[in-house]
C-alpha cells in the first residue's frame, strides 16, 4: 500500500457548521457506507458525551477533488434537492455520529430527544440525561414536557430555510411563551434554554483527521478500513461497487435493490435485512458480468473475482445488465425446481449458480437443436458441482475454465461443427481427476458432513434426497420447493436426525459420529410428544398409533422418498452395528441417485440424444 504523499491535517470544528455543511450538501457520505444503524440509547449517550463535554471520537475526511473521488450520498434526513451545494468533503469516519446529532437536533420520523437538566435556570447547570420519546409525544403541549423537566433538543436548531443567526434562538422563544409559568417569566427560560443551546451546539468543538483530496482512493480506503469504528462493518465489496459506480456511473445499490424487489427469487437466497442483501446482490451480478465480458481484449470471460468487477463493468452495457438480471433469477428457479437448492439453507454451492446464469445466451440458442440434451448436461454440471471438488479451491479460475468449455461445447452443437471431448473441454467432467462419492466414502465418520451446516457435501446429500420431493413423515406431505420455501419462511423447516445422541449411551457415542449427512433429513415441524422423535422407532410408532389412517405401506412410502431403507430403522444388533448398518444401507441408496443425477443418459457419452427434461431457460 502506498504511503500518504501528504500528511493528513488535524482540526476542529463547532457541532453547528458539521451541521450546516451537512445541510448544504458540502458534507457527503461515499456511497460505499453503509446505512445509519444507531439506536436510541447510543444517541442519548453521544448527545450526553458532548453536553458534558468529554472525548466522542475522531472523524474521519476526506477532502473532496473534482472530479469527486466517489459517488456520494447526502446524510440522513437532509434534503436531496438542486439547491443544495457541492460536495467539499466526503465522510469516511463519522456518519452514525453526524447522522445522530442530525436527527436529534432537526427531529425524525422515529424518535425525538429530550434533555433533562438538573437546575436548568441556574448558572450551574448538571445534565441528568437524555430520553427518547415518540415524535407525538406531548409534541404540542409544551407545558406538560416541562413539567417532567425535560427540553426537546429539536428546538435548539435554527430553520432550514434560515441564511442567518437571526432565527437560531425563535423556536426557543416560540416553545418558551407557551410552555412553562417559570420564576422569572418566558424571558429567563429563553435564556437558560439559549445557555443549553450553546452548551451542545456552539462550545463542542469536533476534532476531525483531514486527507488532501490528493490522497489515492485506495489509501483513502485503506485509511477508512483500518479505523473504521462502525455497528456495520464494511467488506470489500461495498468499495468496488462503489468504485464502479464512481468509474463507470452504474449505480449497483439502486439496481440491486431493484432487483430484489421485482424478483421472485432473490428474497430466498439472500439476507433479509435489506443492507446487508443489496452488496451481495451487487457481487453475484458482477460474477456473472465478469463471465459474460465478450470483447477485444478479453473474448472468453474473465475469472469471477474482485480484481476484474470494476473492468468488467466497463464492457456491460444497461441492456446487458438487464438481460444478467433476468437470466439469474431465471437459473436460480431452475435450480429450486430441480432440487438444487430452494432456500438459501438448501443450496450446496453458489458457483454452478453463476456459470448456468452466464450461459443462458448460448442455451437459448441451441435450444431448438436440442433442447432436452443440453438441459440434461446441464443438470449433470450442477449435480458434479456440488458433489465434488472441483470448486473446493481455486474456485474462480476453474469456474471460468468450465464456462468456456461449457460454452465451447454449446456452440458446436449448435453449428453441428462437431461435438468435442467432454471431459477434457470441461474438467468438471473428468471423473479420474474429481470423483464423485461412492458409498464407501459417503459412509465414513468423516465422509459426509452435517447437513444443517455450511459445507458444500454435507448440504448436497441433503439436496440429492429433495429433488425426489420426499414425503414429510408425519403429514405425508410432499416437499417440493415451493413448500421448502414456506416452511423456511416460517422457520418451521427441520433438519431432523434420523438417530438422535440420546439413543445412545455415552460411551457409544465416543465411537460413532451422529452429525452425519447420511443421518439427516429434512422434514417439517412435526407436532410430536418431546422426545418421540429422538428414536426412529419410537417415532414411526407414534405416527401408526397417532395417525391411524396411516398404513405401514405408506410408512415405508413415506421414509423411502427419503432414500431410507425402512429395513435398517428395526433394531437388530448392538447399537453400534444398528446404526453402521444404516449409513451403510443409506450411502447406498444416495450413491445409486447421485450416479442417476450426473450419468449423461447415452451410450456414447458425447451424444446429445437423451431424454427432454424441462429447460434451463
Amino acid at each position: 500500500m502506498s504511503m500518504l504523499s501528504i500528511p493528513p491535517k488535524y482540526l476542529n470544528r463547532k457541532v453547528m457548521d458539521w451541521l450546516k455543511m451537512a445541510d448544504a450538501g458540502e458534507l457527503v457520505l461515499p456511497s460505499f457506507q453503509r446505512s445509519y444503524v444507531w439506536d436510541p440509547p447510543r444517541v442519548a449517550n453521544y448527545l450526553v458525551a458532548l453536553l458534558e463535554r468529554k472525548p466522542t471520537g475522531t472523524f474521519l475526511i476526506l477532502e473532496a477533488d473534482d472530479p469527486i473521488q466517489f459517488s456520494s450520498r447526502r446524510l440522513l434526513g437532509c434534503r436531496n434537492d438542486g439547491s443544495v451545494g457541492k460536495p467539499r468533503e466526503l465522510v469516511l469516519d463519522g456518519q452514525q455520529r453526524l447522522t445522530a446529532l442530525w436527527g436529534a437536533l432537526r427531529g425524525n420520523k422515529e424518535k425525538r430527544y429530550f434533555i433533562r437538566v438538573e437546575n436548568l435556570l441556574h448558572c450551574k447547570m448538571i445534565v441528568e440525561e437524555v430520553v427518547w420519546r415518540s415524535p407525538k409525544w406531548k409534541a404540542k403541549n409544551p407545558e406538560l414536557i416541562w413539567k417532567e423537566n425535560l427540553v426537546p433538543a429539536d428546538i435548539l436548531w435554527h430553520d432550514r430555510d434560515s441564511s442567518t443567526g437571526s432565527g437560531t434562538l425563535d423556536r426557543i422563544a416560540e416553545w418558551c411563551k407557551t410552555a412553562p409559568k417559570t420564576k422569572g417569566g418566558p424571558n429567563f427560560l429563553y435564556q437558560a434554554i439559549a445557555r443549553l443551546r450553546e452548551r451542545l451546539l456552539i462550545e463542542p468543538f469536533l476534532q476531525y483527521c483531514m486527507l488532501a483530496k490528493e490522497t489515492e482512493p485506495d489509501v483513502a480506503i485503506d485509511i477508512f478500513i483500518k479505523v473504521n469504528e462502525s455497528a456495520v462493518k464494511l467488506k470489500k465489496i461495498d468499495i468496488i461497487v462503489a468504485l464502479a459506480q464512481s468509474d463507470h456511473e452504474v449505480d449497483l445499490r439502486s439496481r440491486a435493490r431493484d432487483f430484489l424487489h421485482r424478483s421472485s427469487e432473490l428474497r430466498h437466497y439472500f439476507n433479509p435485512v435489506m443492507r446487508k442483501a443489496i452488496p451481495e446482490i451487487a457481487e453475484w451480478v458482477l460474477k456473472v458480468g465478469c463471465l459474460k465480458v465478450d470483447s477485444e481484449d478479453h473474448p472468453d470471460g474473465l475469472a469471477p473475482k474482485e480484481s476484474n468487477y470494476v473492468l468488467a463493468i466497463n464492457y456491460l452495457t444497461e441492456r446487458d445488465l438487464n438481460e444478467l438480471e433476468g437470466d439469474l433469477d431465471a437459473t436460480l428457479n431452475f435450480v429450486a425446481r430441480n432440487g438444487g437448492g430452494a432456500t438459501k439453507r438448501t443450496l450446496a454451492a453458489w458457483p454452478p449458480v453463476h456459470v448456468i446464469a452466464a450461459l443462458q445466451n448460448d442455451l437459448r440458442a441451441v435450444a431448438n437443436v436440442s433442447a432436452g440434451a443440453v438441459n440434461h448436461l446441464i443438470l449433470s454440471y450442477l449435480w458434479r458441482s456440488f458433489l465434488t471438488s472441483r470448486y473446493q479451491a481455486i474456485a474462480n479460475d476453474r469456474l471460468l475454465h468450465d464456462f468456456r468449455g461449457l460454452r465451447e461445447y454449446l456452440r458446436r452443437v449448435e453449428t453441428g461443427s462437431g461435438k468435442p471431448n467432454l471431459a477434457a473441454t470441461v474438467p468438471i467432467f473428468d471423473e479420474s481427476a474429481y470423483p464423485l462419492p461412492s458409498a464407501e466414502s459417503l459412509r465414513r465418520p468423516t465422509g459426509v458432513p452435517w447437513i444443517g451446516g455450511i459445507s458444500r457435501l454435507g448440504r448436497a446429500i441433503a439436496a440429492v434426497v429433495m429433488q425426489k420431493n420426499p414425503l414429510d413423515w408425519v403429514t405425508g406431505q410432499e416437499l417440493d420447493f415451493e413448500r421448502v420455501r414456506d416452511l423456511e419462511s416460517k422457520k418451521k423447516l427441520k433438519r431432523h436426525y434420523v438417530f438422535d445422541e440420546t439413543c445412545f449411551p455415552t460411551d457409544v457415542l465416543e465411537k460413532i459420529s451422529i452429525k452425519h449427512g447420511l443421518n439427516g433429513v429434512l422434514l417439517a415441524r412435526p407436532s410430536v410428544p418431546t422426545g418421540n422423535d429422538k428414536d426412529p422407532v419410537n417415532f414411526l410408532e407414534w405416527i401408526r398409533q397417532n395417525k391411524p389412517k396411516v398404513t405401514e405401506l405408506e410408512i415405508l412410502r413415506r421414509t423411502g422418498s427419503h432414500l431410507i431403507p425402512y429395513k435398517s430403522l428395526e433394531k437388530n444388533g448392538n447399537l453400534v452395528w444398528h446404526y453402521s448398518n444404516f449409513l451403510k444401507a443409506r450411502a447406498v441408496k444416495v450413491e445409486e441417485e447421485i450416479r442417476k443425477l450426473t450419468t449423461l443418459r447415452s451410450r456414447d457419452p458425447d451424444s446429445l440424444r437423451w431424454a427432454k427434461r424441462r429447460s434451463p431457460s
